[in-house]
């Protein structure tokens, strides 16, 4: 295995278990506030969707990245493989859209 398949496989499972830590918090509503003396404090599920839609593009970079070096299209379950290889890259994603469409929608509301 090339160093470069090694670094994108460790990226990959870094960014993975951020996700799934992150995803974590966020099902389980933790309502620890871990920064109360900022300006806005937010609960940690709060700062988990935050953190996982900041962490969108580098984590389909991530995913992109796995998807070329890996050799998901010569197996036997290439759709399902390939759909759990961006699945992480997509939970941020949807986070990503989720705050955009309330920035959106509170933009709206205040201007209408």
């Amino acid at each position: 295995m090339s160093t470069e398949k090694i670094l994108v496989h460790i990226m990959y499972a870094i960014g993975t278990l951020i996700v799934l830590a992150l995803c974590a918090a966020f099902l389980l509503h933790i309502d620890f506030v871990p920064f109360p003396d900022a300006m806005l404090p937010m609960q940690l599920w709060e700062l988990a969707v935050n953190w996982m839609a900041m962490g969108c593009i580098p984590m389909l970079i991530a995913c992109a990245g796995m998807y070329a070096v890996s050799d998901v299209r010569a197996g036997a379950h290439a759709k399902r493989n390939t759909i759990l290889i961006f699945l992480p890259g997509m939970i941020c994603l949807c986070c990503l859209l989720c705050l955009i469409g309330m920035w959106l929608y509170g933009f709206l509301r205040m201007y209408h």
